[in-house]
Parts: structure tokens; C-alpha cells; sequence
């Protein structure tokens, strides 16, 4: 309903699909007949491609026809209904799907035995409030969208959207030593002098990025529209949704009446498994074989910048509660538990007990910031407890493959090779050389070979 309303989208009721059938009871696709209330009104020209409600440019369509068109137009690039996807060259989501560019949230026990002087001092617990929803809602910096022309380069001040590599494996929190981390964690780290611009080797910059506000609209609608119960909940879960897991499929290996084949290739492959069957008295080894599929795009940079936007407001909430003469015994994503000195607690609670006055989101004052979680325990069970990277990266230059031009402005060979070859192709040159002739005779041999061909 969200996505209907930013791009116009007219419910149609029941007279004007009536009316519709009866200028034409017929699909506009295969021209066969439709049955009242078993067809689909179309936009000929889709809405996110800029078209429009008037009635020239809708059109009658059966159920099947609509399902081809719709998926056509996915394909063809006609309709792209996700723009926050990112996609990597091999350089990249080989970066990216490293474990220097994981993003984990911080629960751990700082302390483990309070100091006798403060063991009768009361254990506080500070928690951030709706931390993900509101740090998505106010966060002032873009999300990086990248694209497989972004690749690693030298670091030399560059600024924006993107992924930095900081070296500086002593940096804990909210750093998790080396790695990869979000140009907002960047700032903050060079404004609190976390890190110096020398531990910053390299970056990749994203070639797209997305407003700071670009998920507000859709926050909004979803805090009119749900009650109080379920609003942080769908928040947390679309960010949650940003970062899919791996999905688990099953392929058949093959079906043999020969226990031993079966047993052999069940002991050749890890996460495979024998299904028996009993046909006609005679026993089967069916033998299945596990694989994990991801999609090539992905909206994990945000849901990776979104935690790195928590781990810094969890940082700044610790300096706080050390500023003022605390102890930080445990760190619990959004929380920090805390002692301090003589149990004088050093900031004002509203008259509702819960909320911390002084510290807000919006300049209107109106959404407080920490509120005092009211528990008696303290952290139990830590997850991946001062957990720090040492690995290292070292970015290396690729070597690229040169083919030369050829003799007597002959293409044929040429285009035959970059065709066959399967691989991608720079095509470089001075004006005038030849170029654009190259491509041209490149676009009409991939037509009469029936491949299909874009142009970015």
C-alpha cells in the first residue's frame, strides 16, 4: 500500500473495470477473450518508468499475459522496483563477503568482578531508545549503493558514501579492530581521534547512493498504520530483511539399487544425505547433496551501515556514563550497564520513571534518547565477546590481458575473439582508430547470434 501511494497508483473499482471490459473483452496481448472478473487491469507503460493512471494508458490483459509482461519487463531493466541493491565486481564482494567486513553488534561483559568499593553501589542499565528505527530516521549520512564498476583504491582523503579499510588492530569499540567499516563510523573515528588518517590504507567509494531520509516516508506510514505493539517490531525487521541469509537448497546426485555407490558418494560430499525407497519390494538409494545460493544484489551495505550507526550511538552513550564518574560494566547492543561512584545517579528521569531528560533526537524535543531499563541482572551470556580482526588486507593491482589491433583494419577476428572468449572487454583506443566501428560490428554479430545486448 506504501509502494502504491509514492507512485500514484489508482485503485480501480468495480464500475471502471466494468466499463473497461466493455470497450474490450478481449486481451491487448494474445487477443483471446476474457472472462468477466478474471482479467488484469495494465499499465502499458509501467509507473516506476514514468507512466501514468489516464486511461490510453491502461490496457486489458488476461491473468497469464500479465504475469509474462510483468516478468519481461523485470528482466529488460523496464521496471526495477528496488533501487537500494548493491552488486560487486569479483574484487569487491570477495572484500565484501570477507570477514574483515562483517558487521557484528556488541554484547560483552567489560567487567567481570565489580570492585569492592562499588559492589553495593546499584547496577544501572541504560538503553537506547528504538535505536535502529531512530537511527535510521535522523542518521544525516547517504547509504552507499555499489555498483560492479566500484573498486578498492589508495585512500587519500576521499570523502562520501562507501567502504574504508582502517588498520589498526588495538581499536576496540566501536571498532572491531582491521577491517572494513561505513563512512559514518569513519567520522566519528577521526573526530574522537579514535583512528588518524594514516590508519586508513584504502577505500571503495559507492557510484550510487540513497538519501539519508529515503526509508522515513515508509516509517512514517508504518507508525499510522500499525499499533503501538508492532511498530518497532516492522521497523527491525526491514532492516533485518536488508541482509538475507544464504538459502539452503537440495539437488539430486543420483538414484542406484547399489549401496555401495550411494555410500561412496554420500562419503565424498559433506551435508549429503541417503534417502531409502522400497519400489516394488526393491530397495533405491536416492543420494541428495546440500548447496547454499545467494543473490549477486544485495541491500546488506545498509543493514552493515545501520549496526555501525548503533555501535557508535552505544560509543557515544559509554563516554557519556564514563563523563560522568560511571563504570561500564557490560555492552549490550543498545544498552550499557553501569555503576557509579557513591550511587549517585547523574542525570535527571522524567516523571514517568523511564526517560532521561536533556539528551533528544529531534530538535522539538519530543523523542528522548535513553531511557532506564528497570532489571535486576546483569549480561549473562556474551556473543562474540571482545571480538577483534588482525587479519590484514593488501589490495593488489589487477594485470589486465592486452590484445592488440589488427592488420588492414580487419575486425572480423577481432570481434570473433572478444565473442568467444566469454570474458569481459575494455576497448581503448585514440579518436579515430576504429572504435566505434568495433562495437558496431560486435552489436550485429551478438543480433544474428539472437543475444540478447544492453547499453549502460
Amino acid at each position: 500500500r506504501s509502494f502504491d501511494k509514492s507512485t500514484k497508483r489508482h485503485k480501480f473499482t468495480k464500475e471502471e473495470r466494468a466499463d473497461y471490459f466493455e470497450k474490450n473483452s478481449k486481451c491487448n496481448q494474445c487477443k483471446k477473450p476474457v472472462t468477466k472478473g478474471k482479467f488484469h487491469l495494465d499499465h502499458i507503460k509501467a509507473l516506476a518508468n514514468g507512466g501514468t493512471n489516464k486511461p490510453k494508458n491502461i490496457q486489458v490483459l488476461c491473468i497469464s499475459c500479465h504475469a509474462d509482461k510483468t516478468k519481461a519487463e523485470k528482466e529488460n531493466g523496464y521496471v526495477k522496483l528496488v533501487d537500494t541493491e548493491s552488486s560487486f565486481n569479483t574484487v569487491a564482494k570477495e572484500i565484501f563477503n570477507s570477514s574483515l567486513c562483517s558487521s557484528y553488534a556488541f554484547i560483552d561483559r567489560l567487567v567481570e568482578q565489580i570492585e569492592p568499593k562499588l559492589k553495593a553501589e546499584k547496577v544501572h542499565h541504560i538503553d537506547i531508545n528504538k535505536c535502529r528505527k531512530n537511527i535510521l530516521y535522523f542518521s544525516q549520512f547517504e547509504y552507499p549503493v555499489f555498483s560492479v564498476m566500484d573498486e578498492p583504491v589508495n585512500y587519500n582523503g576521499q570523502t562520501g558514501a562507501g567502504l574504508y579499510y582502517i588498520e589498526k588492530p588495538e581499536a576496540y569499540f566501536p571498532l572491531r579492530g582491521n577491517g572494513w567499516y561505513y563512512e559514518p563510523m569513519i567520522n566519528y573515528c577521526l573526530k574522537n581521534n579514535i583512528v588518524q588518517p594514516t590508519d586508513i590504507k584504502y577505500v571503495i567509494k559507492s557510484s550510487l547512493n540513497i538519501k539519508p531520509n529515503h526509508y522515513n516516508e515508509f516509517i512514517d506510514y508504518l507508525y499510522s498504520n500499525l499499533e503501538d505493539d508492532l511498530k518497532k517490531l516492522a521497523v527491525n525487521g526491514m532492516i533485518g530483511s536488508f541482509k538475507p541469509k544464504p538459502r539452503e537448497n537440495w539437488k539430486s546426485l543420483c538414484i542406484t539399487r547399489s549401496a555401495n555407490e550411494a555410500y561412496n558418494k554420500f562419503l565424498a560430499l559433506k551435508g549429503s544425505f541417503i534417502e531409502v525407497r522400497d519400489i516394488n519390494d526393491k530397495n533405491f538409494y536416492q543420494v541428495y547433496s546440500k548447496y547454499m545460493t545467494e543473490t549477486d544484489e544485495t541491500e546488506a551495505p545498509i543493514y552493515n551501515q545501520v549496526l555501525e550507526l548503533e555501535a557508535i550511538a552505544l560509543h557515544e552513550l559509554a563516554t557519556l556514563v564514563r563523563a560522568n564518574k560511571g563504570t561500564v560494566l557490560d555492552l549490550n547492543t543498545d544498552c550499557v550497564s553501569c555503576v557509579f561512584e557513591n550511587d549517585i545517579f547523574p542525570f535527571t528521569v522524567s516523571d514517568d520513571a523511564v526517560n532521561i531528560d536533556g539528551f533528544y533526537y529531534d530538535e522539538a524535543q519530543t523523542l528522548p534518547k535513553y531511557k532506564i531499563e528497570h532489571k535486576d541482572e546483569r549480561l549473562k551470556e556474551p556473543r562474540m565477546g571482545l571480538y577483534m580482526r588482525n587479519a590484514t588486507y593488501r589490495h593488489k593491482e589487477l594485470e589486465w590481458n592486452r590484445t592488440g589491433d589488427v592488420s588492414d583494419n580487419d575486425f572480423k577476428p577481432l570481434v570473433d575473439q572478444i565473442l568467444n572468449s566469454k570474458k569481459s572487454i575494455v576497448i581503448n583506443g585514440r579518436a579515430g582508430c576504429g572504435k566505434s566501428t568495433l562495437i558496431k560490428m560486435i552489436q550485429a554479430e551478438l543480433a544474428l547470434q539472437g543475444i540478447e545486448q544492453k547499453s549502460l
